[in-house]
């Protein structure tokens, strides 16, 4: 125990600092294009040059060399006598520790505080140190003839130095660092009916029981999330890292309308739960070379991404913004192998899905809603000359328990495999991506149809504008765990094939203009399949963000989606209107205010295909308003 403090005090000693000398400054004083200029204010400051009883230095009657040298002399005593304290400081610490035995190390804690501001203050030396040393040449006969021994001063001088200078590159064992999150929801109904979000949550519903159409102020809620990341500084041998969260965003001990961190509202409204605690992330790596080739690995609870049609978390929630929740990582408790042959790269990695819970056991991460266990992906990265690259993937996700496929049988596991293609020519971008994901009861097929996904565009890059379109097919039992987009508030819609475009125009610096569609249909029409009973599903937005001034940010958006149907009735409708302003608050603060509001139609919708998350058919229309401060630390 007493060396491992007796390391923690020579940690204190080396990470601290002493605090400045008290402030204060001549009426009247030297030039400061003086080269003591400088010199003369730290001795003032320090006590040590006091001038006359009228307070003034009187720079401009000639100072004597003696009296000079004797006032830097006095300023090398001063420093080299606050050195000495903290030796004497250390040792007292150490006698302290040596006499406390096994008892609790607590009476030290503040002393070794305190003396961690005092150690600070010699980072901030190096320039007394050089005036120091400046002085001491320049005055050396005067000094010497006052019985100053110049060896030992030389010598304490550049001791010091050496010192000062490696305790201004030592950094800390571990940084800490975060951000705060506070948000404010508040939903209203219009025209006696209630909104809905994108993602399916439901605007102006009352606290109450039975819950009732109502305002801003009875349908509010103020969420928070606070994380804390903690970060090894060591720049040889592997690298730590853990990630804390606090918050009231996502269920606790069965309550729901809380937001959630990866799957729709599915009709409920928002709420605020109770706190819980959960840990985010907690890594250790290291990168090394083996056979000769780059390896690396990355063991704990880590975040992992392959590509939207083969494994990526979906962001639901756009009225939050945040990295942890934009990031597309899906969380696991495992491990990464990473191999480097030249240019290529081979992923090889693993982990269980489940159990990454709050305090309160629910789960923050599932994939499948909760079905997948654990999940093993073998991931293969390599470029095609300077053009691009291409990633391919094969993933096996396995449950404890077997469900049933659509066609009766047992599965449970999901194979996901395929590949991406991203190529660039001159200002021409070309992109693809096939995946296909049978079920199977561990290694026998039980679903090997109707389960594919295919995507394949094209972009064109003018400068100031840019313009593409694509086509993409999703097939009814396509369930891979990716974020491929949505239509209206379906997300990652199966069944469908269509094509998309966009164009975006950046009208001068502070001004960007963009549109984008989707116009699909239903790749089979059949009942028992996604989007049955329709015959298209357009869907289009457009919007613009705009540059205030340095600090401010604005944007419009508008979004619009259609469903036809094959015979007579009412089409289903959904449109949102979103506006938003961002302010900067300095370097480590944002706060940021959207409103959108919500008209959704869901008119004669078949049976069997569930459009609103509440109920077959329905008519919502409200808003929700959003405020979000962002400190980062």
């Amino acid at each position: 125990m007493n060396r491992t403090l007796k390391f923690a005090l020579g940690m204190a000693i080396a990470v601290s600092a002493v605090p400045g000398f008290a402030q204060g400054q001549f009426p009247d004083v030297l030039p400061d294009n003086h080269w003591a200029y400088t010199a003369v204010q730290e001795l003032r400051e320090a006590g040590i040059l006091v001038g006359y009883p009228d307070g003034l230095y009187r720079g401009n009657r000639p100072l004597s060399r003696y009296e000079f040298a004797a006032a830097l002399y006095a300023a090398y005593k001063r420093m080299m006598g606050m050195h000495g304290e903290l030796a004497d400081r250390v040792a007292e610490l150490e006698k302290m520790v040596k006499g406390m035995g096994g008892s609790d190390t607590g009476p030290i804690t503040a002393q070794i505080a305190d003396l961690r501001k005092q150690v600070d203050g010699m980072k901030g030396w190096a320039k007394r140190i050089e005036d120091l040393e400046r002085g001491a040449k320049e005055f050396e006969a005067e000094l010497a003839s006052m019985g100053v021994d110049m060896k030992k001063m030389r010598e304490d001088l550049n001791g010091l130095e050496e010192r000062v200078s490696k305790l201004e590159k030592v950094k800390p064992a571990v940084t800490i660092s975060g951000d705060l999150n506070f948000l404010v929801l508040a939903g209203h109904s219009t025209d006696n009916e209630f909104g809905q979000t994108p993602d399916g949550r439901v605007l102006g519903e009352s606290k109450g029981t039975p819950s009732t159409v109502a305002g801003l102020s009875q349908d509010l809620n103020v969420l928070h999330e606070a994380a804390f990341t903690f970060k090894g500084t060591n720049e040889e041998g592997p690298k730590w890292e853990v990630t804390l969260v606090q918050s009231n965003l996502l269920a606790n001990g069965g309550a729901t309308g809380l937001i959630n961190y990866n799957s729709v509202g599915s009709g409920t409204a928002f709420s605020t739960g109770g706190s819980s605690t959960y840990v985010h992330s907690a890594t250790v790596s290291f990168d090394s070379a083996l056979v000769g080739q780059g390896f690396g690995a990355v063991i704990g609870r880590m975040g992992y991404q392959v590509g939207p049609y083969l494994f990526k978390r979906t962001d639901y929630t756009d009225y939050y913004a945040n990295e942890r929740w934009d990031d597309g990582n899906h969380r696991m408790d495992g491990g990464l192998l990473k191999f480097n042959f030249g240019a290529a790269k081979l992923h090889v990695f693993g982990g269980v899905n489940t159990g990454i819970q709050t305090n309160a056991g629910t789960e923050v991460s599932p994939i499948g809603g909760g079905f997948v266990d654990r999940t093993l992906g073998v991931q293969v990265v390599f470029p095609i000359g300077e053009m691009g690259g291409v990633n391919l993937a094969y993933l096996w996700h396995d449950s404890n328990d077997l469900a049933v496929a659509p066609n009766g049988n047992n599965f449970n596991r999901i194979n996901v495999y395929g590949g991406e293609v991203n190529l660039g020519f001159d200002k021409f971008k070309v992109y693809g991506a096939y995946s296909k994901t049978p079920l199977s009861e561990n290694t026998s097929n039980a679903l090997d149809e109707d389960n594919s996904a295919f995507h394949a565009g094209i972009k064109y890059d003018g400068g100031n504008f840019t313009v593409g379109g694509g086509y993409r097919e999703v097939e009814n039992f396509f369930s891979a765990a990716g974020s491929w987009g949505r239509i209206g508030n379906q997300w990652n819609p199966t069944n469908i094939k269509g094509f998309n475009a966009m164009v975006s125009f950046n009208a001068g610096e502070n001004l960007k203009l963009y549109a984008k569609g989707e116009f699909a249909e239903p790749k089979e029409n059949v009942v028992g399949y996604a989007f049955n009973g329709f015959d298209k599903m357009n869907t289009f937005t457009v919007g613009l963000d705009y540059k205030l001034a340095e600090n401010w940010g604005a944007m419009l958006k508008y979004e619009d989606t259609k469903f036809d149907l094959v015979g007579a009735g009412a089409d289903p409708k959904q449109k949102w209107y979103t506006v938003g302003i961002n302010y900067g608050l300095g370097g480590n603060a944002n706060i940021r205010f959207t409103y959108q509001f919500s008209d959704l139609d869901f008119g004669a919708t078949p049976a069997g295909v569930a459009l609103d998350p509440v109920g077959n058919g329905g008519r919502y229309k409200g808003g929700l308003l959003g405020t979000q401060l962002t400190v980062r630390f």
